[in-house]
């Protein structure tokens, strides 16, 4: 198996389930918000020494995680399951990989185990809460909440809901902490501030 051809391979199979899917419906979780969880996740790799197979199943798993909600929003986690499970097997991928790649997507989902792997992809999947951007992006966020519950969602309570999540939300490797922490709280503080 030659990883980094199957990572690419894996990265164009995912790009191409966004574009079939038309996700209008995902202005914020689209593919360049993917995209960019994949770059945070290679950033705090390259910074954590993963070694190939590691960087695989860590991509892999989040770009599997990402595409869950593309088909059914419901059956999210069994529908990234099965994508990723499908797609791995069409490219005679060991069952070990499968397996693990499996099991980090699962994780992703539960939010329960803490391991290095998980913790990095974690730390990724939450990466734009420290994007200078995130500000001023969130609305973009709401509107895609709103969408997808078909609930108005008041301009406050977005803040509120949005400031309860910041405000809670910790980073796990300390890559990710000198990375993003400080701008994140920059960002809490201007969120913090349209509600005054």
């Amino acid at each position: 198996m030659n990883i980094s051809q199957l990572r690419e391979r894996v990265a164009a199979h995912v790009t191409s389930l966004f574009k079939i899917q038309q996700v209008d419906k995902f202005p914020y979780h689209d593919i360049n918000w993917v995209n960019r969880t994949i770059e945070a996740a290679r950033m705090l790799a390259n910074h954590g020494q993963l070694n190939e197979l590691g960087m695989f199943i860590l991509e892999t798993a989040i770009w599997f995680y990402s595409t869950g909600f593309l088909v059914e929003i419901e059956n999210d986690q069994s529908t990234a399951l099965i994508l990723a499970d499908d797609f791995l097997s069409s490219q005679f991928v060991t069952q070990d990989a499968k397996q693990e790649v499996g099991d980090l997507i699962s994780v992703l989902y539960d939010k329960k185990k803490r391991g290095f792997l998980e913790e990095m992809a974690y730390d990724a999947l939450s990466s734009d809460y420290g994007d200078t951007s995130f500000s001023a992006g969130y609305k973009v966020l709401i509107m895609e909440r709103e969408a997808l519950t078909n609930i108005s969602i008041s301009s406050q309570d977005a803040i509120k809901k949005t400031l309860e999540q910041m405000k809670t939300h910790c980073y796990f490797t300390i890559r990710a902490v000198k990375l993003w922490e400080s701008t994140k709280m920059l960002n809490v503080e201007l969120l913090q501030r349209q509600l005054d």
